[in-house]
């Protein structure tokens, strides 16, 4: 993923956070809010209760193909993807299945708050 593409500041991961627009399931948490750019910024979370810094960053690489195998860029949010301790249970398939749920999820709930935004202007 290019950098531009990608959430690195406690400040930004914060703010996508406080606004508390959020989907979930046993392996994930995906926050998502509304940006300023043209396309969408992604961030990733592993907590250490997860594993050693080995673990975690092979749980980051993971996601990080998933994401690029299954998102589209351009509905211009900001995400962010927490790993849960159940991501370690799972094989890459279902994790795969697991966060492809989640981003239709959020997709949909996109749609509807654009759908009430244009009804409510009319």
């Amino acid at each position: 993923m290019k950098k531009e593409y990608r959430l690195k500041k406690n400040q930004d991961f914060q703010n996508v956070i406080n606004k508390k627009c959020f989907v979930s399931n046993d392996s994930y948490t995906m926050y998502y809010y509304k940006n300023a750019f043209e396309y969408s910024r992604i961030g990733i979370s592993v907590s250490k209760k997860i594993g050693n810094s080995v673990v975690r960053h092979k749980v980051k690489r993971q996601i990080n193909e998933i994401i690029r195998k299954l998102c589209n860029l351009d509905l211009s949010y900001d995400i962010i993807i927490i790993a849960r301790s159940k991501f370690l249970d799972n094989d890459f398939q279902r994790n795969y299945l697991s966060l492809e749920t989640l981003y239709k999820k959020m997709k949909e709930r996109i749609e509807g708050t654009y759908e009430k935004e244009k009804k409510s202007i009319n």
